[in-house]
């Protein structure tokens, strides 16, 4: 595969390639004999390779690519177009979503790379990749490459997530969150990203009536701290409870379960995520008009 991984279009640099042979170096030195991928096959098509770049990056980002850069030195353009573009994301040994696995983890764990790895984390849901998917890697990269890094792409993950979303007029700080983990409005303000010294992530969330979270499950667990109005909350095989201002939620690790407002009144509670470095929130099923109204 060591041919594959040189043509995901990344490392671009050759700290990135240095990192690429250190690793491929050490699992040989550890018995890992790596499968030599395929060369790509000549571009067949008929189209210039800057039309083709151009195509593929306005797919991957979303919209045509504009910047004073481009505009400053039209040739950087012109470049990135015709080779990374053309010449790399349009060959065969890799789909988008496996070129953006690769780039996304070598971001990380070379360090520095803040801005390049937010723009890229945009590109990875762009061509299809889901948020579990992408909090899935990050699980991987703390444990398998440093908790450090890991943690510095997950506040990424988390940025990237909330800037897809529709800020709300409630405050600055608050983004009314519209996403496949929620039914209705929900807003979201971070007090606290995952803390390496704590190991607890907190977060404020208001939900308008009727609103309501998928059902998901914490491997840490997690504490709901009710600070306004009336909700439901429910574990998988148990009754729905109602809950009010003033109640402590304590949910086990891995415990199915959901939490919302009520139909005629919103909810807000302090969420604490704990226990982080057993890994994030595993998103599953919307809970169905039929489980909410079912008192």
């Amino acid at each position: 595969m060591v041919h594959t991984y040189a043509y995901a279009g990344f490392p671009r640099s050759l700290n990135g390639l240095n990192v690429l042979m250190q690793v491929l170096k050490i699992r040989k030195q550890n018995g890992i004999k790596d499968k030599i991928g395929t060369d790509a096959r000549p571009l067949l098509t008929d189209k210039s390779k800057l039309e083709i770049g151009t195509e593929i990056q306005t797919k991957l980002i979303g919209a045509p690519n504009h910047g004073e850069v481009y505009t400053f030195a039209p040739v950087i353009d012109q470049f990135l177009k015709e080779h990374l573009f053309a010449d790399i994301f349009s060959r065969d040994t890799l789909n988008f979503q496996s070129r953006e696995i690769a780039t996304v983890s070598i971001l990380a764990s070379l360090g520095g790379t803040e801005t390049q790895l937010r723009s890229h984390m945009k590109v990875a849901l762009n061509v299809g990749l889901t948020e579990n998917q992408l909090q899935h890697l990050v699980s991987i990269l703390e444990l398998k490459v440093s908790w450090q890094d890991g943690q510095v792409a997950k506040r990424i993950l988390d940025q990237t997530l909330v800037g897809e979303l529709t800020f709300a007029e409630i405050s600055p700080n608050e983004v009314a969150i519209k996403n496949q983990n929620f039914t209705g409005k929900v807003w979201v303000e971070i007090l606290v990203a995952d803390d390496r010294t704590w190991n607890t992530q907190i977060g404020n969330v208001t939900f308008s009536p009727s609103s309501r979270t998928n059902w998901h499950y914490h491997p840490g667990g997690q504490i709901l701290l009710v600070t306004k109005g009336s909700g439901y909350y429910q574990e998988k095989g148990k009754p729905v409870r109602i809950v009010k201002a003033g109640d402590i939620i304590q949910c086990p690790p891995n415990t199915h379960h959901w939490h919302g407002a009520t139909p005629s009144e919103e909810l807000s509670h302090i969420a604490i995520g704990t226990n982080m470095k057993a890994g994030p929130v595993t998103w599953l099923e919307p809970v169905s008009d039929e489980e909410y109204l079912r008192q």
